[in-house]
């Protein structure tokens, strides 16, 4: 979910430099570049992915009680940790309830798979934390917040780690998110369940890789550009972001090793894409909760909770060919319209993009020359020095309004 000099910052999914392109802006002036998340975005209807739900149980090992069963073994990818903390009622209904109060202003973010975004530490947290001061159960709230973040820098440190300051709860679950990768090398991430849920859902990392030559042919970009210090090293970490979208979903397994109850953790490496599960809750007035926080191992950044690279990110690279960025885009949405799911790449762009790109996405047949112009213009929108830095009110009241 939720992280530069140059037009393509380290902390981006294409991260090289072309200095012959303007310098990017953004949306916020604290967010990532264009190409990453808008937290205002829809994702998908799914309550499963349309192929298997099954629990990964390979790489997935399950922890004892003790603080030594935190640490990564050799090749692991994923950890189960069962009785991670212990989780008050009292925690779960106040954190719901600051979620309903703040729904139709900024002190909360929506972001993809209509959750609401609830920060409990970190800068943006003085809200919640006055809330829990001022709060009947204030004792039970900020020992409990203070637990949590005991808890978390002693993961991160037996991993050789540091924790991120930054931690938020995640309230709702009306739809599965769209498969994506928000984590940069180095960077762990450990979803606490406050509420009995389904665990974050990953592609099956039991799965073979391609080859770095097939995964290129995808692309249409030269093999030697796929190295994890290359411009796609991100991409190429992250692979299944450039499989068919249907063989995507159709791999999108449980990350948790068993039932994930309330106070139970799982903790997942970078390069793993991954999705929120969704469909649980849309008419509940008891919505899933979780909470997502993060720690870095050898990188000096932090994770940043307005990064997030999905399936379609890396055909708005100048590199891609503009037509397999026109069938990119065309597969996601057809993906979407044939299986009931509200999936609009247009959505996560600027006014000036957004037109170009929801032609790519809903015109079928276009020919060569329409497709270069249309994805120049898609693109152009991207890197201008002059895109339209967008008020959070303005995001809020365009995500309130399509919601």
């Amino acid at each position: 979910m939720e992280l530069g000099a140059g037009l393509w910052p380290k902390a981006s999914i294409f991260p090289a430099t072309l200095p012959t392109r303007p310098t990017l802006q953004r949306r916020h002036k604290q967010q990532t570049p264009i190409w990453h998340i808008w937290p205002a975005a829809l994702a998908t209807s799914f309550a499963a992915a349309p192929g298997r739900r099954r629990t990964l149980m390979a790489r997935a090992v399950q922890s004892d009680k003790g603080p030594d069963s935190f640490k990564f073994s050799d090749g692991e990818v994923m950890k189960s940790l069962p009785h991670f903390l212990e989780v008050a009622r009292e925690v779960v209904e106040a954190i719901r309830q600051f979620a309903d109060l703040h729904r139709s202003d900024t002190v909360v973010t929506w972001i993809t798979g209509k959750r609401v975004q609830v920060y409990l530490s970190g800068p943006k947290s003085q809200p919640f934390l006055q809330y829990a001061e001022e709060h009947e159960h204030s004792e039970i709230l900020l020992t409990f917040l203070a637990q949590l973040k005991s808890q978390l820098a002693c993961v991160a440190e037996l991993n050789g780690g540091e924790a991120s300051e930054d931690i938020a709860a995640l309230v709702g679950a009306a739809e599965m998110q769209v498969p994506h990768t928000d984590l940069l090398p180095g960077q762990v991430q450990v979803i606490l369940a406050l509420t009995e849920t389904t665990s974050t859902l990953v592609y099956d990392p039991t799965l073979p890789t391609p080859s770095r030559q097939e995964i290129a042919k995808i692309m249409g970009v030269n093999s030697k550009e796929l190295t994890e210090e290359g411009q796609f090293g991100l991409v190429y970490q992250s692979f299944p972001l450039v499989l068919p979208v249907k063989d995507v979903y159709q791999n999108m397994v449980e990350s948790y090793n068993g039932t994930f109850k309330s106070g139970d953790a799982v903790q997942i490496k970078d390069g793993i894409v991954h999705a929120g599960p969704g469909g649980s809750d849309e008419n509940s007035q008891s919505p899933r909760v979780v909470i997502f926080m993060t720690y870095r191992t050898f990188r000096e950044d932090h994770y940043e909770f307005t990064f997030q690279a999905k399936l379609w990110d890396w055909a708005s690279h100048p590199a891609i060919p503009p037509m397999i960025a026109y069938q990119r885009l065309r597969e996601v949405y057809e993906f979407g319209v044939k299986n009931g799911m509200d999936i609009k790449p247009w959505t996560y762009y600027p006014p000036e993009s957004l037109e170009a790109c929801q032609m790519l996405c809903t015109t079928p047949g276009l020919d060569e020359t329409t497709v270069e112009l249309m994805v120049e213009e898609w693109r152009e929108m991207l890197y201008d020095e002059n895109v339209e830095i967008i008020s959070q009110d303005q995001e809020k009241n365009e995500l309130l309004e399509s919601a």
